[in-house]
């Protein structure tokens, strides 16, 4: 009994290491990068570039591709048919 004992302690012991090794840590690192995408500087980092990607659209002569454009105007048909056969 008293070797059963020891070798159950002796498992806990080597999982709580496992975890302590494996687990906690990538979920200690997901945590650390997650609160660095929410914090205000990245927020207004991301912002900025959004902006800046949007006038660079603005500024060229065509933002779409001929092929794009075709099935974007499809997709929108289509969701206008179904948005009136629903009325």
């Amino acid at each position: 009994m008293r070797i059963f004992i020891y070798k159950t302690i002796f498992i806990i012991f080597c999982l709580v290491i496992f975890y302590k090794l494996t687990i906690d840590n990538t979920i200690n690192n997901l945590e650390t990068k997650l609160n660095s995408i929410k914090s205000k500087e990245n927020i207004e980092k991301f912002t900025n570039k959004i902006r800046k990607e949007l006038t660079n659209g603005l500024n060229k002569e065509r933002i779409l591709s001929e092929e794009d454009a075709r099935l974007i105007n499809k997709i929108l048909k289509k969701i206008t048919s179904e948005i009136n056969q629903s009325n």
